[in-house]
């Protein structure tokens, strides 16, 4: 039987489920014969650039700055959160979640990253992105 809950719906696997051509592009991914994090990687550049959508933060144009309540993010920027707020899981997943987020315009949720690192007596004073596309990593800056 199937499941027909709404509030048991994965909206990753609907999107993949009803986009052909994203699935052919994952299926096509998962057959290469390298590693977990080069198909991570391939994936990060196939589908955002098939999406159009902002890979990195230089991408992101003057003119969508503003447009909407939230910033503009990029696939780069909501890796990193997502790899940092779960770090055990499958990189495949988190740049497919990365960019199903930017692609619906929501970003991961940081307030457990504030909640933990800007405390009232922290040197820290931002959250900031090192590493090159899917290898992306947080870093706190730190005062001085």
């Amino acid at each position: 039987m199937e499941n027909t809950n709404p509030l048991n719906v994965d909206p990753i696997q609907e999107w993949v489920n009803s986009d052909k051509e994203l699935s052919k592009i994952l299926v096509e991914i998962q057959e290469m014969s390298i590693s977990i994090e080069e198909q991570a990687e391939v994936a990060f550049h196939r589908i955002s650039e098939m999406y159009k959508l902002p890979k990195l933060p230089d991408d992101i144009s003057d003119d969508q700055v503003g447009k909407d309540e939230e910033e503009p993010t990029s696939v780069y920027e909501q890796l990193g959160l997502l790899k940092y707020l779960n770090p055990n899981d499958d990189i495949r997943g988190l740049v497919l979640l990365a960019i199903y987020s930017v692609k619906e315009g929501f970003g991961a949720d940081v307030s457990s990253i504030v909640s933990e690192m800007f405390t009232d007596d922290s040197d820290n004073t931002g959250i900031g992105h090192i590493g090159e596309n899917s290898n992306v990593e947080i870093i706190i800056v730190k005062k001085g």
